[in-house]
């Protein structure tokens, strides 16, 4: 995630992506990946609903946070975290147990419940994908001025990739920029690896009018025909991808309201 922040923010009735009914919130097929978008509204009301269901480590990582906006990010994120994944846990949100990988990935300690997930929020928007079959990784940026955006890109992204950037046209390349980052982020999130993956290690493709997808990957010849990627915008002026093993067919939902996909809940 680039830390830099635009302000202005879509809000999520503006979105015209499909949801998806509450009756059929619980299930995902071997095959299937779902993404989920929410707005992360900063209501006071929500903030202490979400509060409530975290651990107390989660607890103790929002307090360090400086800013009451990335505050209310973090805690909302992680709120809607722990409600979806109860629907497919059968447990309450607070009942929800993480495991962490070697470089801080979480999971479900529960293996009884065969959800992999992972989640992503930029610009007041988060993006969760769920799975029931293979390892996923998904990641959203806001598009917004970058006064050094190809400096960034000379230093993490693989050199065909900043020629293919350096040749796109200029009204075209912010856009260029935030769909290779989110390509990459996704894979590198789907591994599990964090930084000990270099992001120039491997390649992706970028570009107006070109189709997402894992290029080459130093020294491995055969890992990119193993992963798809494919590409989603939760809002305009957003990219967003996920990032999988194998061949899967990826749902996009916008969910509007909290209490339409929880009717039994007053708020997150």
């Amino acid at each position: 995630m680039i830390t830099a922040k635009a302000e202005a923010v879509m809000t999520i009735e503006e979105f015209s992506l499909p949801r998806v009914p509450a009756a059929d919130f619980a299930t995902i097929m071997n095959d299937e990946v779902h993404v989920w978008c929410f707005k992360l509204c900063e209501e006071p009301l929500l903030i202490q609903s979400a509060f409530s269901a975290l651990s107390e480590d989660e607890r103790a990582r929002a307090t360090r946070f400086r800013s009451p906006s990335l505050q209310a990010a973090f805690i909302l994120s992680r709120g809607i975290l722990r409600r979806l994944l109860a629907r497919f846990c059968d447990c309450t949100p607070s009942n929800v147990i993480f495991a962490y990988g070697q470089q801080g990935k979480p999971f479900l300690a529960d293996r009884a419940c065969p959800v992999r997930f992972n989640m992503s929020h930029s610009g007041g928007i988060a993006a969760y994908a769920l799975n029931v079959s293979h390892e996923i990784g998904v990641d959203i940026e806001q598009h917004r001025p970058l006064p050094d955006m190809d400096q960034i890109a000379a230093r993490f992204f693989s050199p065909l990739e900043y020629r293919e950037l350096m040749g796109v046209a200029e009204l075209e390349r912010e856009v260029a920029f935030f769909d290779c980052w989110v390509r990459k982020e996704a894979y590198i999130k789907a591994l599990g690896g964090g930084l000990s993956i270099p992001l120039d290690s491997f390649q992706v493709t970028l570009g107006p009018r070109r189709s997402p997808a894992l290029v080459e990957v130093r020294n491995n010849g055969t890992e990119a025909r193993e992963w798809s990627i494919q590409e989603f915008s939760p809002a305009p002026g957003y990219s967003g991808a996920v990032a999988f093993r194998n061949r899967c067919t990826v749902r996009v939902h916008a969910i509007q309201r909290a209490d339409e996909i929880f009717p039994s809940a007053e708020s997150l």
